[in-house]
Parts: C-alpha cells; sequence; structure tokens
C-alpha cells in the first residue's frame, strides 16, 4: 500500500478505511497510467499497462 499516495489516470485511489470492500477496487486497461508517489516530497514512479 502506498501511503504518499497512488493515482491511475490522474484520478488518486481509494484510500482505506473502506465503507464497503467493493469501494477498494479499480480496473486497470490497456494503456492506463499508474503513478506512485514514493516520497513525500514528490517524487513519483509511473508505469504504463500493456496488456496483451
Amino acid at each position: 500500500m502506498s501511503t504518499n499516495g497512488t493515482r491511475l489516470n490522474g484520478k488518486r485511489l481509494p484510500r482505506p478505511p473502506y465503507k464497503h470492500p467493493m469501494d477498494a477496487r479499480v480496473r486497470i486497461f490497456h494503456g492506463d497510467e499508474l503513478v506512485l508517489a514514493i516520497t513525500p516530497e514528490g517524487e513519483e514512479l509511473g508505469y504504463v499497462v500493456n496488456l496483451h
């Protein structure tokens, strides 16, 4: 779990606690961009999803 923030296509992913387990789910498709903030100073690590 990223404590500094995780974004999918620029939208921040839901954070716990979740009201419902379904609130924790996201769908990822070919071409989506996943960005993980790895430091509080703003350093990021990004991926582009490539599904075959």
